[in-house]
């Protein structure tokens, strides 16, 4: 897992196991973008992966993995950048 931070937007590439459809992207969107730290979340179900970009401490990505884990799928940190 890296990181680089160049201020304050952090991004960080998650990958998704477990999503299929629209509803799946509607529901991991909808529960990310309700936590203030997050500026932005996307989830691709076709190349598997969840895009936050956020500010703050790096804690975000631990409870978004959290909250897509309690909604029965599974999210491992990928890669870390600065925007």
């Amino acid at each position: 897992m890296k990181q680089q931070t160049n201020g304050q937007t952090k991004r960080a590439v998650l990958e998704l196991e477990g999503a299929t459809c629209m509803s799946c992207v509607f529901t991991i969107e909808h529960m990310g973008r309700k936590m203030d730290e997050v500026k932005d979340i996307y989830v691709d179900v076709g190349a598997h992966r969840i895009i936050v970009e956020y500010d703050g401490e790096d804690d975000v990505i631990d409870r978004i993995t959290g909250i897509v884990g309690r909604l029965g799928y599974k999210a491992t940190p990928g890669q870390f950048s600065s925007v």
